[in-house]
């Protein structure tokens, strides 16, 4: 993901990439499921983080976690009946760095 504050022009693709992924963490109960899965250090259930939320039901909890999936800030695994998600840090990182000192070069 290019950064906006690099020396090299900003494309369109990039730009809406960059302007997708802000977007999605600019939303507080993303940011608390993120919360959640890092603390977690491993997969949850939406059950789980359904649960950890505590005010949001499933229904709500899961549009949450699939914009997360679709960003790229989150995996999706199933396995029987349930559905595991996991943290993907590589996704956060190329947002911190297209956003940090410098961008990305």
């Amino acid at each position: 993901m290019r950064s906006p504050f690099s020396d090299a022009p900003l494309d369109l693709d990039d730009a809406r990439r960059l302007s997708l992924a802000v977007r999605t963490l600019a939303d507080p109960s993303r940011l608390q499921i993120l919360n959640m899965l890092h603390r977690a250090d491993g997969e949850l259930t939406l059950t789980e983080l359904t649960s950890g939320l505590g005010r949001m039901n499933q229904s709500s909890t899961s549009y949450h976690v699939s914009r997360l999936v679709d960003s790229g800030f989150v995996s999706r695994r199933q396995r029987g009946v349930f559905v595991y998600h996991r943290l993907l840090p590589a996704g956060i990182a190329a947002v911190v760095s297209a956003l940090g000192p410098g961008g990305e070069r």
